[in-house]
């Protein structure tokens, strides 16, 4: 029966000082070198033995030392380990909407394809395989991509791999048609789709969104001295974005930078009316803030005191 070589064979044993060899090199005499294996991750996933031969044995001794000092024991970690372990700090440092599309991703496509694999032996075919099998569009696969690039430059700055394979795949492409215009409603159809919607702060903030390519955060965050109706512009500055836990956040646009659009004649209107009565810091399209599903009706707080002397009628 083959079994493992045995100190005494000729394998193991260096014909040039007749002593034993190290653990983990071998004599090969048809090429007339010293042969160290080292172990690593293959194409298809898993690891794959691979060898290397030197002419002196020094040579030798000092790969195998570098090979077994690179060895880190967190490399056979899950990705679905690293996850639990690194998540808050890629939590941490992005928006609330884009945390929340992370999360989706590796639910959804991530961690059913990839996370019982151990660090160290995922490769870019591996990623590209289970890309295939993602579902939803291009913009769906590539936040899974990206939260599992972020997983794994992780995994390589704390030195549990050696480099990230997410970063050699390719991104789906976004682009679902050649001409932008394509897509585009005309005004006969963008005037349809207000007549359908009832009238008032749906209308208008359908409206704002319509006339200015505005997103939706930003759409909803205006205030009333965002708007200029004797230059007719508006300015952008700020962006409101639901949280984890269905509260809205402040924060500044998805560029980081402000801008003005223009205030039509067709928007001029709507403006107009959703500004009617308001402050200046009021918002001036609000949108109705439904109240999260987990969350209890709250009964409504009795006034005592001088609040319900002073409203109650003469």
């Amino acid at each position: 029966m083959a079994g493992r070589p045995a100190r005494d064979t000729p394998t193991r044993v260096d014909p040039r000082t007749g002593r034993p060899l190290p653990e983990g090199i071998r004599w090969r005499a048809d090429r007339q070198r010293y042969q160290i294996r080292v172990v690593g991750p293959s194409v298809e996933g898993g690891a794959a033995e691979r060898s290397r031969t030197f002419l002196t044995l020094a040579e030798a001794k000092r790969e195998l030392a570098k090979m077994v000092a690179g060895r880190n024991p967190n490399g056979s970690m899950t990705l679905d380990q690293w996850y639990d372990k690194y998540w808050p700090a890629i939590e941490a440092s992005v928006r609330p909407a884009t945390a929340r599309s992370y999360g989706v991703a590796w639910r959804l496509r991530v961690r059913p394809s990839l996370g019982r694999h151990r660090l160290d032996e995922i490769t870019s075919p591996m990623i590209e395989s289970a890309m295939v099998a993602w579902s939803g569009g291009a913009s769906a696969k590539n936040d899974a991509l990206a939260v599992l690039s972020r997983l794994l430059d992780g995994a390589r700055r704390s030195r549990f791999i050696d480099y990230n394979p997410a970063r050699e795949v390719k991104r789906p492409s976004m682009r679902e048609s050649i001409s932008p215009v394509s897509r585009a409603l005309t005004l006969d159809q963008i005037r349809t789709m207000l007549d359908l919607v009832p009238d008032g702060v749906y209308r208008r903030y359908l409206a704002a969104l319509v006339y200015t390519g505005m997103r939706a955060g930003e759409a909803t965050a205006l205030r009333v001295g965002d708007v200029d109706f004797d230059r007719g512009i508006i300015r952008v500055s700020r962006s409101l974005s639901p949280g984890m836990r269905g509260e809205l956040i402040e924060q500044s646009p998805k560029s980081h930078k402000s801008r003005d659009v223009p205030l039509i004649d067709a928007l001029r209107p709507y403006a107009e009316a959703a500004a009617r009565g308001k402050a200046r810091e009021r918002p001036a399209v609000r949108r109705r803030r439904r109240r999260p599903a987990h969350q209890p009706q709250r009964a409504p707080r009795r006034r005592v005191g001088r609040a319900a002397r002073r409203d109650r009628p003469a």
